[in-house]
């Protein structure tokens, strides 16, 4: 069984900073979450956060940015029908029935894509699309807690990711690799 990060891995880019993007442009005054946005994304990305901070912040900002989106549903598919071009080529090509997803971002956002490219199993953080309320990140310590959690018997014998946040993922497979754009590379 393969196990997928999602964004940058196979998606070219990050979906919640790129959804936040598109409802900027639906909605112009969601603007104003772009600076705490903009620094938590590029924190994470640099190991620079610690998991306590980014839980607390993302479950504050996310709660208000999704209570300001009057249709969650409409504006996720009308995301994906935009951005599904995104899902790298690479990823396409190599794709099985039994691949799984395990990421940072939302099951709003995760789920449609999934069903649109055959990907039958995910996990992910999850947010209440009506309430805002998120009730769990899927993300560093998290991710193997998860994972253990929902297929406690089940081995990875490759694990995909474009980065290091995710070693604690990578310590459960057999096999490790890092993607870089189109470039996919074993590293353990």
């Amino acid at each position: 069984m393969n196990v997928y990060d999602f964004d940058g891995t196979i998606y070219d880019g990050e979906s919640v900073f790129d959804f936040y993007r598109f409802a900027v442009r639906k909605k112009f005054r969601l603007i104003r979450y772009f600076p705490i946005v903009f620094r938590t994304l590029l924190r994470y990305k640099r190991l620079k956060i610690s998991e306590a901070e980014l839980d607390a912040l993302v479950k504050k900002y996310a709660t208000a940015f999704i209570r300001e989106v009057p249709d969650p549903a409409g504006w996720v598919k009308e995301f994906w029908d935009k951005n599904e071009h995104k899902i790298k080529p690479w990823y396409r090509k190599a794709q099985r029935e039994d691949d799984i997803v395990i990421s940072a971002s939302f099951d709003v956002l995760l789920d449609e894509i999934c069903k649109r490219i055959g990907i039958r199993y995910f996990l992910s953080s999850v947010i209440d699309p009506e309430s805002g309320e998120v009730s769990e990140l899927c993300f560093r310590q998290n991710k193997p807690r998860l994972w253990k959690e929902r297929f406690p018997d089940m081995k990875i014998d490759s694990f995909y990711t474009d980065s290091a946040v995710d070693s604690p993922m990578m310590d459960l497979a057999k096999c490790a690799y890092l993607v870089k754009g189109n470039t996919v590379e074993r590293i353990k």
